[in-house]
This record gives structure tokens, sequence and C-alpha cells, in this order.
């Protein structure tokens, strides 16, 4: 499956992620806060880039921690990243970037 396949099928299962995502990850909010507890940030206001952001799920449980934070959220699928813009909206710091697999960066 090229990444062109992959792109595209996330744009189709967009609407429906989170939902499929609740029904097969037992104790769903706790997994993902999981991940933003083990977080040791001294600063409040961190600047964080989400990378596979997809809808947002990670970086929504990290401005619960840190409301201050500045996020940038960077996906190849647009419709991901458009349920993630509206999850976010009217936070004017978190940043949407649409963009193509990090092969292409040097990480």
């Amino acid at each position: 499956m090229g990444m062109s396949s992959v792109q595209s099928r996330f744009d189709e299962i967009s609407s429906e992620y989170e939902a499929t995502r609740r029904k097969f990850i037992p104790d769903f909010d706790m997994f993902y806060k999981s991940g933003i507890d083990f977080l040791q940030c001294e600063k409040e206001t961190p600047h964080v880039l989400d990378l596979g952001a997809g809808t947002g799920l990670y970086s929504l449980k990290l401005i619960q921690r840190y409301p201050s934070a500045d996020v940038t959220l960077i996906d190849f699928a647009g419709n991901m990243l458009d349920i993630a813009r509206k999850a976010f909206a009217g936070n004017r710091n978190i940043h949407f970037i649409r963009d193509a697999p990090l092969q292409q960066y040097c990480l």
C-alpha cells in the first residue's frame, strides 16, 4: 500500500476514527492520558509538535495538563486535521500543518 493510499484511507475513516478507537481500546481516556502523564516539562508554556496528530486526541489531553501550551499538530490526512481544527476552535495556541510523511525530513 503506497503512502497516497494510506493517506486516502485515513481521510476516508476520519469521521469514525475516535469512535472506533473508543470501541477497541479498553479505558480509552486513560490510554491517551497515560502518555501525557509521563511528560516532564518544566515550562508552564511548552512548545509541542504533535507528529501524526490525526484528530488531536493526544493534544487534547496535553492541553488539559498544560493549558497555556503552544501546540502544532502535523498530519498528512487533511480530514483528520479538519476534525482537530473543530476540537480546538477558538484556541489561539493551537496550529495545524498538513504535510507529507516524514521520510522527506532528517530527524
